[in-house]
């Protein structure tokens, strides 16, 4: 069987030594002849030298969900698979043959996600060995599409081009886009089924850097679920739905009170936690919108 080309895009910020690295990993796949995209808010996050050699740089507004967006509007109408990786991800070279493959004979599915067999707290160097002893990838392929696997990661998926044009990533979530995998997967299952594909495997390193405070992902994580109800995005049905909200709210907000109490800095407790009851406050008020982060 004859694997269709795909489109690849990574959104990236300011980490153009972490993006040269994921390069040459999608470099590395068993299935050529793929067109990749890096879309940027500004040329300094661009890829240099041998790095941006047949990688097309697309400059646009900054987020996650803007620049996704400015990649798929720029993907030739023949293209028939568009990829989305993190500009941290170690991918095994066999991910993309495996993924469009089972979508070829698999017309029902419409996205999947991989395994990660590691996310997080790994380096580039232990990534490359755990997916090199890794046999994951030598399973036959299966997909789960139920439980917590009904929502791709948007760390890595892949996506029947079709669709995706018509549903798109939100724009009205901004810089990082907390949650848009989980919007973007609901929306996506009116045209087929969504989930994690058993031998499309990878390793997610999640390098932190300071791309943005604490208390805007705090903000984030309280705002951004409340914006998902109201545009009846959800996959669970009312009340249920605002029930789960509010399990979200009181999970976070002991995690983050016990993680300040503890004196982790990390990922700044105490700056989440404020984010945390100030979107509190804008739903009681009735001012609650994912684009406020941008005033804090």
């Amino acid at each position: 069987m004859e694997i269709p080309h795909t489109a690849i895009i990574i959104a990236t910020k300011n980490r153009p030594n972490i993006l040269a690295e994921t390069l040459r990993s999608v470099g590395r796949q068993l299935q050529g002849g793929n067109r990749i995209y890096v879309s940027v808010s500004s040329l300094e996050d661009a890829p240099d030298g041998d790095f941006a050699e047949g990688v097309i740089v697309l400059v646009g507004p900054p987020g996650g969900s803007a620049q996704r967006n400015t990649a798929i509007r720029q993907v030739p109408p023949d293209v028939e698979y568009i990829a989305f990786f993190d500009d941290d991800i170690e991918l095994h070279p066999s991910y993309l043959e495996h993924a469009v493959s089972f979508l070829e004979r698999h017309p029902d599915v419409v996205a999947i996600s991989g395994i990660m067999i590691a996310d997080g707290n790994i380096s580039r160097e232990a990534a490359r060995a755990l997916l090199d002893q890794d046999t994951t990838w030598m399973s036959d392929p299966s997909l789960r599409d139920h439980g917590p696997h009904h929502i791709l990661y948007a760390c890595n998926a892949v996506i029947r081009a079709g669709p995706l044009r018509e549903t798109m990533f939100d724009e009205n979530l901004p810089l990082y886009s907390y949650g848009e995998d989980y919007d973007l997967s609901l929306r996506l299952k009116r045209f087929g089924r969504v989930g994690r594909l058993s031998n499309a495997v990878g390793v997610h390193l999640q390098t932190q850097t300071a791309r943005v405070s604490g208390k805007r992902y705090g903000y984030a994580v309280v705002a951004n679920n409340w914006y998902f109800i109201q545009k009846g995005v959800s996959h669970i049905a009312a009340p249920w739905s605002y029930v789960r909200f509010v399990v979200i709210v009181l999970k976070r907000l002991y995690m983050n009170f016990r993680s300040a109490l503890s004196g982790q800095v990390q990922r700044d407790p105490w700056g989440q936690l404020q984010g945390n009851l100030l979107a509190l406050a804008d739903i009681i008020f009735g001012r609650s919108s994912p684009n406020r982060i941008l005033d804090l």
